[in-house]
């Protein structure tokens, strides 16, 4: 399992960034096109070519012969292959999950002060019961660890929201184990929870133990170089 993240760039890479919409299909560059806010246009545009160019730096597919379907959820997946991979962005960040031996699913979060009111929305009467004891900075942090978690987990499924987020039970052990149930069901799946920087919190979810909480960090020059070079193979 590898995980890539990429910040958002400054206004002086446009360029790099309007060049690699060459690399994306014609649908997906339409759609990007429309974008109004710069940071959706960025965290769009972004999350597609890093997948792509790490996909060719990990397993030497060329950019042309990537198809990507969705399933019956709305989950990307790519065709014809063995390759599981999940994209998550949140603030100033991008960051994606692949690996090669199960469906994965990740999410990123930047933590920052929230309408504690939401909470009821997601979480089971047990959480909320426990959510509503805490002082403010630990509501804060479990708010998110919960969040997290659940997003990981419905997209490693691959049925997203199509699973209410508060049928589903995290438990958090002191070790630093992570459980989540469903209907009292405990789910077979696996979790790791880590920071970037000081205010963003990940979480990674996977049905095999294989899990990293080692993230590498790529720069646009980077996914422009690995994608003109699969390009011209």
């Amino acid at each position: 399992m590898k995980i890539y993240g990429i910040k958002l760039i400054q206004e002086n890479e446009k360029d790099k960034l309007h060049y690699l919409m060459n690399f994306i299909s014609k649908e997906k560059s339409i759609r990007i096109s429309r974008y109004r806010r710069w940071e959706d246009f960025q965290r769009s545009l972004l999350s597609d070519v890093l997948i792509r160019s790490m996909i060719h730096r990990n397993f030497g597919i060329p950019n042309d012969k990537l198809l990507f379907k969705t399933n019956e959820y709305g989950k990307p997946y790519l065709m014809n292959s063995n390759i599981y991979y999940n994209i998550s962005h949140s603030g100033e960040w991008v960051i994606c999950v692949m690996n090669e031996t199960s469906p994965v699913g990740i999410d990123i979060e930047e933590v920052k002060i929230i309408d504690f009111s939401v909470a009821k929305q997601f979480m089971t009467e047990k959480e909320y019961n426990k959510f509503e004891q805490l002082d403010d900075v630990t509501k804060q942090n479990y708010f998110y660890k919960v969040w997290t978690t659940k997003e990981s987990y419905i997209k490693a499924d691959g049925r997203g929201m199509n699973i209410p987020l508060d049928i589903i039970e995290t438990n958090f052990s002191k070790n630093g184990n992570i459980q989540v149930s469903i209907n009292a069901l405990e789910s077979k799946c696996y979790f790791n929870q880590f920071k970037l920087e000081k205010c963003y919190l990940i979480t990674v979810c996977s049905a095999f133990q294989n899990l990293t909480d080692k993230i590498e960090i790529i720069n646009i020059d980077e996914i422009v170089h690995e994608l003109k070079v699969c390009t011209e193979l």
